[in-house]
């Protein structure tokens, strides 16, 4: 029995593509950490899941952004794109609610990629511990990845 296991987790990564950090989001709001820690992931897919286990506490009704209460008490924001807010969910197709309880691997939205690059939107999907003070340490693992793939670990406080 591992009596350290518990302070310990990971975030997936919520869309198959390019895992960056989040100082490399091109949005200074991401990159200067003024909103947490995290990481980006540019996607090759249209399929946005949720990156851990937990409850949806707020789901926008554009459909493109997130806040996901994991089950260890991170609030993950997922945003998907920079500055989408303004297309007032054209190409966005959320999946789930406020209130939802959900499940690493399931579907938060899809987004239509072609739209967005069409419209001159950045793809890049934002991973965000908004309660970052919860953590001892964290570590990106950036590349390719597949949704789902582990791509934040982190060690509670």
């Amino acid at each position: 029995m591992n009596l350290f296991k518990k302070n310990k987790g990971e975030i997936s990564s919520p869309a198959q593509g390019k895992v960056i950090t989040d100082l490399e989001i091109n949005d200074p709001v991401f990159s200067t950490r003024v909103l947490g820690v995290g990481f980006g992931v540019i996607p090759t897919q249209g399929s946005v899941f949720s990156p851990v286990n937990g409850e949806v506490v707020n789901a926008f009704e554009s459909g493109h952004a997130y806040t996901i209460l994991s089950e260890d008490g991170l609030e993950i924001l997922v945003h998907i794109g920079i500055d989408t807010v303004e297309l007032d969910g054209e190409g966005f197709i959320a999946k789930v609610r406020k209130g939802d309880k959900i499940r690493k691997r399931e579907m938060l939205a899809t987004v239509d990629l072609e739209l967005l690059k069409s419209k001159g939107y950045d793809s890049t999907i934002a991973v965000i511990v908004t309660n970052p003070e919860r953590l001892k340490s964290h570590n990106i693992k950036k590349g390719e990845a597949l949704a789902s793939d582990e791509a934040f670990t982190y060690t509670l406080k």
